[in-house]
């Protein structure tokens, strides 16, 4: 299911944190100052490490700015980055029956962003809008019923009058 929600892009397989770097963030990030009370140990995961567990915080935001303040004083901090997000593990037969999925902290490698390709991208975007107007044009310039009824239009419009384009 994580595959569904974090397409492969985001999931930078081959740059999670690693095992190690995982324990430092539990230790510096979450145990500290009881910002999440893990239920757990880390799962592995396509792309990262889910963490299951409690917090103390009223919301998601307030446990978020906890756990950025302490990331930045940690030794990890340029080597994960933690996301507060909706369980994306299938749902288990436990969940089912009590209907609760709470929370967990995804924690994932620095790169969590499609690289950079700028010059493509625009090159690929003023392509696709050309081909669009392109294709919304053509039909009617070689159809000659149409190019009639716009002609007699424009000589309408030319001579003052009101055109009607509801053709």
């Amino acid at each position: 299911m994580i595959e569904s929600l974090f397409p492969k892009t985001t999931r930078r397989e081959g740059e999670e944190p690693t095992e190690k770097e995982m324990m430092v963030a539990m230790t510096d990030i979450f145990v500290k100052d009881n910002t999440w009370s893990a239920s757990g140990k880390p799962e592995k995961n396509p792309g990262g490490y889910i963490v299951r567990g409690i917090t103390t915080y009223e919301t998601g935001k307030e446990l978020m700015e906890a756990v950025d303040k302490n990331l930045e004083k940690s030794s990890v901090r340029d080597r994960i980055s933690i996301f507060y997000v909706f369980d994306p593990t299938p749902v288990t037969e436990e969940q089912m029956e009590g209907g609760e999925r709470p929370p967990v902290l995804f924690v994932a490698g620095p790169k969590v962003v499609r690289d950079p390709a700028p010059i493509q991208r625009s090159i690929i975007s003023s392509l696709a809008l050309g081909t669009v107007w392109y294709n919304a044009l053509v039909p009617y310039l070689l159809n000659d019923k149409y190019m009639k009824l716009a002609d007699e239009q424009l000589a309408l419009a030319d001579a003052s009058m009101t055109a009607n384009l509801d053709f």
